[in-house]
């Protein structure tokens, strides 16, 4: 009974380390954590019981590595516990697969060295003649415990300061001019870029195909030129990131110029059993929209972007744009369009991810910055809101805790029905103190933007925007 005691206590404190270091490297390095997955980036409880949850895993896992220590050398024992945990959080995330970088990866495998290392150390000092008696030990290892629950807390603490202070960096993007309201156009130096890959594909124009075919009456390869030589039309899109949280900046606005998918896909002939139009990327990746998306001329295949060709980084030489969409399925690098006859599942889809990614409304207050101070008077306030292709309607701003909404006074005109908007307010504080502003968007539909915080996976992250400041 007391091996497996020792066991479980020594498995709960391996875990508590391996906890403390995923979550001191969330903070610091911006990954991602098998607990953020599980539980779609949830917070507050919802993460809290699954911050428990893999803790009381890693503790029944001690029992079995205890009775197995007994029989095996430390330095074999330490890389078969290291070795074994890795296997099973490669498991996890091939399961979970919704986001989970090199970064996170290895944030993983960090953990998992902290567990082994820890639970080797506890091993050896349990087991030592040194430790005397049963009281003595187990002391010993509540003690150790304590020390782990206080290195979580202050992990969990770094990584929610950390992403506020990132959250709050990205407002930069698009920070109004004096007197003006933010920005409209996002450059490209600064716009957002989010890829599956460590190493982005460098491709040569000349060398460059596009093909076209499936179930098409007319299969082409077109070249660069051919591309460029078509009839060309501009839009200005704003994309957003799935990934994107509440205030995040993985979104930006840009001027596109390329061709309209269905003149394409009319030059080609469409079959009569076409369901989805599927594309292929360089680098291996996939996605589709519906035949009647595709055929409704708001899909481009773009090849320069705020009149540019469009950087590498954001799929030169030429990238699908999926107005009103998540940014996953607007295909960067793209090498094969291919209708064809069935509902296709792209390379997020058939890893959990939906297959009908609408942009959830959004708005964000841009200024006043977060956890800033103002003196006692008139305050401005300005920012950004966005619902995809339905428009925004108004946007509405709160001092006083969303008891109460008044509407902003000024809202920019869309530079196209897919972009976002710009807006800006004066509010009158009370008294000095804090005060937290909260923002909210209706969109063209009518629609209130909702209050529920739910985190990005598998449709996108919703909740309201709020920035706390310092009044007096």
């Amino acid at each position: 009974m007391r091996e497996v005691v020792l066991g479980g206590l020594a498995g709960l404190c391996g875990a508590l380390a391996l906890t403390a270091v995923t979550e001191a490297v969330a903070a610091l390095a911006g990954a991602r954590t098998i607990v953020g997955a599980a539980t779609g980036d949830a917070s507050g409880i919802a993460y809290a019981a699954g911050l428990a949850a893999q803790v009381a895993v890693g503790g029944l896992a001690g029992i079995p590595f205890w009775r197995a220590a007994s029989v095996m050398r430390r330095p074999l024992w330490a890389a078969l516990i290291a070795l074994v945990l890795w296997g099973l959080s490669v498991v996890v995330v091939a399961i979970l697969e919704s986001g989970m970088d090199a970064r996170a990866v290895s944030s993983v495998l960090l953990g998992c060295a902290a567990y082994a290392s820890t639970f080797v150390y506890l091993h050896s000092e349990l087991t030592s003649e040194s430790r005397g008696e049963w009281t003595a030990r187990r002391a010993f290892l509540m003690r150790f415990a304590g020390w782990g629950v206080l290195a979580i807390a202050g992990a969990v603490g770094l990584r929610f300061l950390m992403d506020g202070v990132q959250s709050q960096e990205a407002v930069s993007l698009v920070r109004p001019p004096p007197g003006g309201l933010a920005t409209e156009v996002t450059p490209n130096s600064l716009f957002y870029v989010v890829s599956k890959n460590e190493i982005d594909p460098a491709i040569d124009a000349d060398d460059w195909r596009l093909e076209v075919g499936g179930l098409v009456d007319n299969p082409m390869t077109l070249t660069y030129d051919d591309l460029r030589n078509a009839l060309p039309v501009e839009e200005y899109v704003t994309l957003e990131c799935i990934g994107n949280v509440v205030g995040g900046d993985l979104i930006g606005n840009a001027k596109w110029t390329g061709v309209r998918l269905s003149a394409i896909l009319e030059e080609a002939g469409l079959g009569p059993d076409v369901v989805d139009v599927a594309f292929e990327a360089a680098d291996g990746f996939t996605n589709a929209v519906s035949r009647g998306r595709a055929m409704s001329g708001d899909v481009l295949v773009v090849y320069e972007m705020n009149g540019q060709p469009l950087p590498p980084e954001h799929g030169f030489p030429a990238r699908i744009v999926v107005p009103g969409f998540y940014g996953y399925k607007s295909v960067k690098w793209l090498t094969k369009i291919e209708p064809v006859d069935h509902d296709f599942l792209g390379y997020w889809e058939s890893r959990g991810r939906t297959d009908n990614p609408i942009i959830k409304t959004m708005s964000k207050i841009v200024t006043p910055e977060h956890v800033s101070s103002h003196p006692l008077g008139p305050l401005a306030v300005s920012g950004v809101a966005f619902s995809g292709d339905r428009g925004i309607a108004t946007v509405e701003l709160s001092i006083d805790g969303e008891r109460t909404w008044s509407p902003v006074d000024r809202l920019s005109e869309p530079l196209s029905p897919f972009t976002w908007v710009n807006w800006d307010a004066v509010v009158q504080p009370d008294a000095q103190g804090q005060m937290v502003l909260s923002v909210r968007a209706v969109d063209g539909q009518g629609v209130v933007q909702t209050p529920v915080e739910k985190g990005v996976y598998p449709d996108g992250k919703t909740g309201r925007h709020k920035v706390r400041v310092s009044i007096g």
